[in-house]
């Protein structure tokens, strides 16, 4: 089934799964299911928030690069593959 990553605002993201971006996963490792960077007491911002990411049950973001911007450089997650270099 459908998965994906919410970027919802510069300094938090999380996990959410199915058609529901709005609804928060909690990840393993993670005290919430909201993870702040400001908690974490990281630099990194996102810079291209807000931005919801949604891979398929085959881990492809679809038939285009996905690129997260950050104060740290970008991240590409490659078309159908969902590959990150």
């Amino acid at each position: 089934s459908a998965h994906g990553v919410n970027f919802s605002s510069a300094k938090t993201y999380y996990f959410f799964k199915g058609s529901a971006p709005a609804t928060p996963i909690q990840l393993p490792g993670e005290d919430n299911s909201i993870v702040s960077l400001m908690a974490k007491k990281s630099d990194l911002t996102i810079s291209s928030a807000p931005q919801v990411i949604t891979f398929d049950a085959y881990g492809s973001p679809g038939d285009s690069n996905i690129t997260v911007t950050t104060n740290a450089g970008n991240i590409v997650i490659t078309k159908n593959t969902g590959f990150l270099p």
